[in-house]
């Protein structure tokens, strides 16, 4: 087991390490709560849509499936960039850590890693349809396959290159992080709750209770996620395996909507 230790930088001087993880836990804990709704709510719902509005008609975007993959297309990028920004020191750590251990041991782990994501993700499906009585899809999947029938290659950069980065970064490296001086348990419980309600929340917070049901896929995902970015502290370990999920996942659904 690689020690939980604060990150430092290339430099490992301290103004480079990684800084909340200095602060007081309850301080730590309400600093997380208070920002990061801000944060996903203030830039997609305050300060992009006008000017995403104007651009698309400036582009000549009128199809609503389209303006709403332009709009995710943006809004990825953005999140990448101020989220590397702020922790380009965890991702040099785990470029360090797959040259120290090589290649053969990362992919080792990535192999290993898919397996057990994919059986707890078959698993939570069945869970999903003993407690629906049904099989159903959730609100965000049905929004995914009407974009992925609008614009197929937008959305495969969209779901298997740029997802991935901003919510890895975001649940298993900012909030997984900020809760792990809870212990591992407590950890992994947050940074799954909270990857698997983000993915449901405009449908339940919009009234449509029914969507709590299609969180346990989600949260079964993001709690073998994070049991493996414990268990191996790389963050581009459980990045792969979502872009490999994602990649999957995508193949059969445009092979079975003949998207391509």
């Amino acid at each position: 087991m690689i020690p939980y230790n604060p990150l430092k930088g290339p430099s490992g001087r301290d103004h480079f390490r990684y800084r909340f993880e200095s602060i007081p836990v309850p301080l730590r804990l309400a600093g997380v709560i208070a920002v990061l709704p801000l944060y996903f709510y203030l830039l997609p719902d305050v300060l992009m849509p006008r000017p995403m509005i104007y651009a698309a008609k400036l582009l000549g975007i009128t199809d609503a499936a389209r303006q709403t993959i332009y709009f995710n297309l943006v809004f990825q990028i953005i999140m990448i960039i101020l989220l590397v920004g702020l922790f380009h020191s965890v991702l040099y750590q785990s470029f360090r850590d797959l040259v120290k251990f090589g290649p053969a041991n990362f992919f080792t782990w990535w192999l290993l890693g898919y397996a057990a994501f994919f059986a707890v993700n078959i698993a939570a499906s069945y869970a999903t349809i003993s407690v629906n009585g049904e099989v159903s899809q959730s609100i965000n999947q049905q929004l995914i396959e009407i974009m992925a029938s609008a614009d197929p290659s937008s959305m495969i950069f969209i779901a298997v290159f740029l997802a991935p980065v901003v919510e890895e970064l975001v649940f298993r490296v900012i909030i997984f992080r900020t809760a792990r001086p809870l212990g591992r348990v407590a950890a992994c419980i947050i940074s799954a709750a909270a990857f698997g309600f983000t993915h449901v929340s405009a449908s339940v917070l919009s009234g449509d209770l029914h969507e709590l049901l299609m969180m346990i896929p989600y949260v079964a995902m993001g709690l073998s996620l994070s049991i493996i970015y414990e268990t191996r502290r790389n963050i581009l370990i459980p990045i792969c395996i979502h872009m490999t999920q994602n990649a999957l996942s995508f193949l059969i659904l445009l092979l079975l909507g003949s998207y391509l």
